[in-house]
């Protein structure tokens, strides 16, 4: 009788193993299901970048974006200040040395354009550039200058700001200078609105993301390295002319991912005219749009 008890409590154990293990399969599956990309393939199309830029015009690059030149810019050596370097004006700001604080622009309805020449900049909480208020942001890496960017790990509780370079506005990155961004609380660069980069070097690491774009992301040009714990480029809203869409259509641009290498939750991804070499832990798509890939960009 105990020995008929022993095999019936057995029997009972593996009956509850197989249950366990079942159950277990179907919340993978779900997971895997739930989490998969979404997107459906088609060849490229617009077929060159001069396409994207008439037919996407919301991430067409302008003369603005291409603008490098700093004629009668300020000098601002960064070594001579304290915590905080205050942009207020439309004037373009040639910046030189070392910070251990933040560049904060505060320039309402300005187009602002900040020339890094040679700059480590270290914030000791938050950003270490913030766009509070302005119209849009150029970024130009002098020729011949390298810089790097770095935020804090730690930022203010109340802090709405995510990003080693932050933005609440359009933000673009130019020159032919190089840049290290190093993004230790969240997203290396950050933009609540269009993130576009025209060409330079660039080497960014983040926790969360490497960029974010919310309206869009552009990348026509330019050697880029993205290291992330999660996405490499991510986009997250839609609407007309190419608003919120992800595109790379020139250069040179390596991602590694914790997740993702491209997230693009609502607008389409383009790749053409260019090199892309990813490595991704859940995958190199979670694109929920359309995507068009240009034979030979992935290598």
């Amino acid at each position: 009788m105990r020995s008929s008890g022993k095999r019936k409590k057995r029997g009972s154990d593996v009956k509850n193993l197989v249950l366990v293990v079942l159950s277990a399969l179907v919340l993978i599956a779900c997971w895997r299901f739930g989490t998969q990309p979404r997107y459906e393939s088609a060849n490229v199309s617009p077929d060159t970048p001069e396409d994207v830029d008439q037919e996407l015009k919301y991430l067409a690059l302008t003369d603005v974006d291409r603008n490098t030149a700093a004629d009668g810019a300020e000098t601002i050596a960064l070594d001579t200040a304290e915590n905080e370097v205050l942009i207020t004006s439309g004037e373009p700001v040639v910046l030189t040395g070392s910070l251990s604080g933040t560049v904060r622009v505060r320039a309402p309805q300005q187009t602002v354009h900040l020339v890094l020449a040679g700059t480590d900049i270290t914030a000791e909480s938050g950003s270490a550039i913030l766009v509070e208020e302005a119209d849009r942001v150029i970024i130009t890496l002098q020729e011949g200058t390298s810089n790097v960017i770095t935020d804090s790990g730690s930022y203010p509780a109340d802090a709405e700001n995510d990003g080693c370079i932050y933005a609440g506005c359009d933000l673009t990155f130019n020159g032919t200078g190089s840049l290290e961004v190093n993004g230790l609380h969240q997203d290396a660069i950050r933009s609540t609105d269009r993130v576009k980069i025209v060409d330079g070097t660039y080497r960014l690491t983040a926790k969360r993301n490497a960029i974010r774009g919310n309206d869009g992301i552009r990348i026509a040009g330019g050697t880029l390295f993205l290291g992330s714990e999660k996405n490499g480029l991510m986009t997250t809203k839609q609407g007309p002319d190419g608003r919120g869409d992800l595109i790379v259509s020139g250069g040179d641009l390596s991602v590694v991912a914790g997740r993702y290498a491209f997230v693009v939750d609502k607008g389409q991804l383009y790749i053409l005219n260019c090199a892309v070499h990813t490595n991704a832990a859940a995958g190199d798509f979670d694109v929920h749009g359309t995507r068009y890939i240009e034979d030979g960009c992935l290598q």
